[in-house]
């Protein structure tokens, strides 16, 4: 049994890093093009992404919390060049 639920935590694990990327590459370009334009800061880059449309995961605004994260979490992924 305890095999089976870790297992299943590992697909759940993989599941979200996955979807995590995906959304990622999806607004990789509004990234890259606020970065360039000096909007890479967490507030700005919120601004920025809210200005024009994409939404977060969960259906929310842009806040300054989930830029900052964003920001962080990007360098697993590479560059936005």
């Amino acid at each position: 049994m305890h095999g089976r639920v870790a297992e299943a935590r590992h697909r759940g694990h993989n599941s979200q890093i996955e979807n995590a990327r995906r959304a990622f590459e999806a607004i990789r370009p509004l990234i890259a093009e606020a970065t360039t334009s000096g909007q890479d800061t967490p507030q700005r880059l919120a601004n920025f992404l809210n200005a024009r449309g994409p939404i977060t995961s969960r259906g929310n605004p842009w806040s300054r919390q989930a830029a900052r994260l964003l920001l962080k979490k990007m360098a697993p992924w590479g560059s936005t060049d």
